[in-house]
């Protein structure tokens, strides 16, 4: 039996176990060196690819080019291109779903004089003072704003006799303002009196904007009936407070004439200022 198997041994060629062996040694020899040639290679392109996405920009300084910020973004599964633009803006527009606006009603002695040109096709076509027509443009806002706005929050101040008073606090009921709007305290032409302040307005309305949420706006529209304001103190210290919560202040006038003083509250916040020239260009404003 030895002798049969000794036979049967030398009968099978001594190559083929060598083929054999030397194949399956020399496979995984090959992949290696392919895995490291492949990360080198990698690595190489992902450092030039630092210096590739830089490039000077207008003014001569060096930045990220859009390139390397469209690579970013697919890294991470994100939308790049022009895309991105749109994702930012879709931020942008969820932020601003939820506002927190105070508005400032001009109820000083400056409320009693002729609507002169606000009535024509506005929202007080009979209105016999600037306060009648204050106080029906405020109510429409009103409405307006959370027709809108409805999970938005509302407050209103009134400015008079060099203080300002709160009328309504800042919330989701549009009833509530709407009621404060229709109490003695605003619909009373008779308590119209003295001179506004712009600056206790501002203060009044920035400590209670300061504890609104970061994720919604912070704003403020002023309604003014007069051309001056009369303030205690330093009113650009009062505007520089609520820029830095992030308070935009915007302004309408019913005073026929611009304001300085609101025009450079509004330029420093970032807001808006608009003069209503008669009853219909009012309307147009307030919608």
């Amino acid at each position: 039996v030895d002798q049969d198997l000794k036979k049967i041994a030398a009968m099978l060629p001594s190559a083929s176990v060598n083929r054999t062996s030397s194949f399956s040694t020399s496979v995984p020899a090959v992949r290696r060196e392919d895995a490291t040639h492949a990360r080198l290679m990698t690595n190489a392109n992902e450092a030039s690819s630092v210096w590739t996405a830089l490039a000077f920009e207008g003014d001569d300084t060096l930045g990220v080019s859009s390139a390397k910020v469209d690579h970013r973004q697919k890294r991470k599964g994100l939308p790049s291109g022009p895309d991105a633009i749109g994702t930012a803006l879709t931020r942008r527009l969820i932020r601003d779903l939820i506002r927190y606006m105070y508005i400032i009603l001009d109820l000083s002695s400056a409320a009693l004089s002729d609507p002169d040109h606000l009535c024509t096709g506005g929202v007080a076509p009979s209105a016999k003072t600037r306060h009648a027509v204050l106080l029906a443009t405020a109510v429409t806002y009103v409405r307006e704003f959370y027709d809108q706005n409805p999970i938005s929050h509302l407050g209103i101040v009134i400015l008079k006799d060099g203080q300002a008073q709160l009328l309504s606090s800042l919330g989701g009921s549009p009833s509530a303002h709407l009621s404060a709007l229709a109490s003695p305290s605003a619909s009373n032409p008779g308590l119209c009196s003295g001179n506004a302040s712009l600056m206790n307005g501002l203060e009044c309305v920035g400590r209670s904007l300061s504890a609104a949420p970061r994720h919604g706006s912070r704003e403020i529209l002023i309604f003014s009936s007069s051309l001056r304001s009369d303030d205690p103190g330093d009113l650009t210290g009062a505007v520089d407070g609520v820029a830095r919560i992030g308070v935009r202040v915007s302004a309408i006038g019913l005073t026929g004439a611009e304001v300085y003083a609101i025009r450079r509250i509004c330029d420093m916040t970032g807001g808006s200022y608009a003069v209503a020239q008669d009853g219909a260009h009012l309307k147009k404003l307030v919608r």
